[in-house]
């Protein structure tokens, strides 16, 4: 797998209307919010609106940010040979808008 340098990513915590909390379980086991890496040419908002809808089939209406967060340690993926690239996360609020 190639990777690129850096990553450039987003977040959200999607809450709805009973305050509940989505997170999902990962093919490894934990449990996470949704999120990914924006793709060439696409902005926060959108890419936030689009990881979480192919992740959970939920559209959201998303809110405000709550942190930027970096990774600049260097670790391998899961096959322990490729390298991870650095990364800063974007993450924001966001309320569930349907199912």
């Amino acid at each position: 797998m190639i990777m690129p340098t850096h990553i450039v990513a987003v977040g959200g915590i999607v809450e709805n209307e009973q305050g509940e909390i989505l997170f999902l379980k990962t093919q490894h086991g934990g449990w996470v919010y949704p999120g990914g890496q924006v793709e060439v040419g696409e902005n926060l908002i959108d890419a936030l609106v689009r990881e979480v809808k192919e992740e959970s089939g939920i559209d959201i209406e998303v809110g405000h940010l709550i942190g930027i967060y970096s990774n600049t340690g260097i670790y391998k993926w899961y096959d322990e040979v490729t390298d991870v690239p650095t990364k800063v996360m974007f993450d924001f609020v966001s309320l569930l808008v349907e199912c």
